[in-house]
């Protein structure tokens, strides 16, 4: 009987440290680096975004600058909030090969375009065409759902899908090729991303 009482005891004892480690496990912090392809519909075209991210718990912060296409340059910055749902430490320990999340994300960019000269006259306006190129940029802001996907230790695949709102000098005009309402410096549209990341711990 003795034995028994102790046998229970240690097993309890393991279960608790156990659980423990698990708890303090999860509030440990993650750093990784990503590279996505991004996509949305405020004008600027297609872009490439290099981020860093801390993650500690199942809350992560990226950080990082766009590289677009069309400017051939870096030209703009991304800032992703994310919230996972479920817990992360089974996603990182290889239990699933799978990790859903929710996102708030933040990109600002910008272009150079033509920028004529207006002037108006008698009731009527035109254009005079200007050699110096304009700087239009735009705040864009998406809530995004997405997904994780484990490939091979701690490589992942991140993608992602959101909708929103951009504010900036991109009007209709110059976004007539781009999917969403357009207004005169605003719009509701949307974004994507694919791309992977790596974790280093």
């Amino acid at each position: 009987m003795k034995k028994l009482a102790i046998l229970i005891m240690a097993i309890a004892l393991t279960l608790t440290v156990k659980s423990q480690y698990n708890e303090e496990k999860e509030y440990d912090s993650h750093y990784g680096i990503n590279l996505s392809s991004i996509n949305s519909g405020s004008g600027h075209g297609y872009g490439i975004s290099m981020n860093t991210n801390i993650q500690k718990g199942r809350k992560s912060l990226e950080v990082g600058a766009i590289y677009q296409s069309r400017e051939n340059k870096i030209s703009g910055a991304d800032l992703r909030y994310k919230i996972f749902i479920g817990h992360f430490n089974d996603f990182l320990d290889g239990k699933k090969i799978i990790s859903p999340y929710i996102q708030y994300n933040l990109i600002y960019q910008k272009a150079t375009v033509d920028a004529p000269t207006v002037i108006t006259r008698d009731k009527s306006t035109i254009e005079i065409p200007n050699y110096e190129p304009g700087t239009i940029g735009t705040m864009e802001h998406y809530a995004s759902f997405g997904m994780q996907f484990k490939m091979h230790s701690d490589f992942y695949i991140d993608s992602c899908v959101g909708l929103g709102v951009y504010i900036g000098s991109l009007d209709k005009d110059n976004t007539t090729n781009s999917f969403g309402i357009h207004k005169e410096n605003h719009g509701y549209t949307a974004s994507f991303k694919i791309g992977i990341g790596y974790r280093f711990n």
